[in-house]
């Protein structure tokens, strides 16, 4: 994150006119600090606290992700925030999951009144807290039911278009809150994918975002990747906005501060050893799902269009 100033022309700090900016635009006063921005993610992790080496952070967002900081954000902070470390990064991508809460929203519009009761209107499905409530009577690994979160296809692992959502081991015993559980288990499995091979390099795990806020989630997390999971309920990508705009004016020195003296003393949830073994089994499970269906699931797409054909050819002609 950069600053230039207004002196009295507006310049970029080589001397040259900033034509991002308005160069001839003189209504800002000479010395006003002109910050440049960044994208939500670097925000959200500075938000979160995970400024160190070994610092993971996880998003419960929309969209779900890993990621890992590998150095300090100072030496990174006017970018590229993100890449190998050789390339100038600080920070390395390592899971995303397109369809994290989204997955959940989802879930509450189509099934929500199911889980407290037939009859209620759409418009009064049960909001998350309730929905955690009665999925947290489901046991670890919602008693065999398994869920791909591909909803919107799949980006990590391996990339692939044609994936899809799935629910695997269905029963008649199982209930609308066994998929709720699934789904929230599911994210966790698919972090785990990329966690796994960053294990030995990781500090500590921080997790923010609006999904973060479900002490249940946590859990699961933390259960499935066997490791303590941080959570500072302040934190946000807006805090990570206002402190890099301190820190690029020169109000703050360090990023530790954020860490530090920004954010106060986390939750923590800690991994519960009585669903190890069935965390570790059902995640061996969706790894072999994930990547054994491949080829049903580009199989679909060919399936679906020659489905579609047969029925417009069966409708009488105008």
């Amino acid at each position: 994150m950069g600053m230039v100033t207004v002196a009295p022309r507006l310049t970029c700090s080589s001397g040259r006119r900033h034509a991002g900016c308005g160069a001839d635009d003189r209504s800002a006063r000479p010395g006003t600090p002109v910050i440049a921005g960044s994208g939500d993610t670097f925000p959200t992790i500075v938000g979160c606290g995970a400024v160190g080496p070994g610092d993971a952070m996880i998003s419960f967002g929309a969209t779900g992700l890993l990621t890992l900081t590998t150095r300090p954000l100072a030496v990174a902070a006017a970018g590229p925030h993100f890449g190998a470390e050789t390339d100038g990064g600080a920070i390395v991508w390592v899971a995303n999951v397109l369809t994290c809460g989204r997955s959940l929203m989802w879930f509450q519009d189509e099934f929500g009144a199911a889980v407290v009761g037939a009859g209620l209107a759409p418009a009064l499905a049960p909001d998350f807290a309730t929905l955690d409530r009665i999925a947290a009577a489901i046991p670890a690994g919602s008693e065999g039911l398994v869920a791909l979160p591909h909803l919107m296809s799949r980006r990590t692992p391996t990339p692939d278009p044609h994936t899809r959502g799935v629910l695997f081991g269905l029963t008649p015993g199982h209930t609308a809150a066994h998929i709720y559980r699934a789904l929230l288990e599911s994210f966790g499995y698919a972090v785990r994918q990329g966690y796994d091979s960053i294990r030995p390099r990781v500090r500590r795990i921080v997790a923010t975002a609006g999904g973060a806020a479900s002490p249940l989630w946590r859990q699961i997390m933390a259960d499935i990747l066997g490791a303590p999971i941080e959570h500072h309920p302040q934190a946000s990508g807006s805090l990570g906005i206002a402190f890099l705009a301190a820190y690029a004016s020169g109000q703050v020195s360090g990023f530790d501060a954020i860490r530090d003296a920004w954010l106060a003393g986390p939750e923590l949830s800690i991994p519960n050893p009585s669903t190890r073994r069935t965390c570790d089994d059902l995640y061996r499970l969706y790894c072999h799902l994930d990547s054994s269906l491949s080829t049903a699931f580009a199989m679909l797409p060919a399936a679906v269009d020659a489905d579609e054909e047969m029925i417009s050819g069966s409708l009488p002609s105008k």
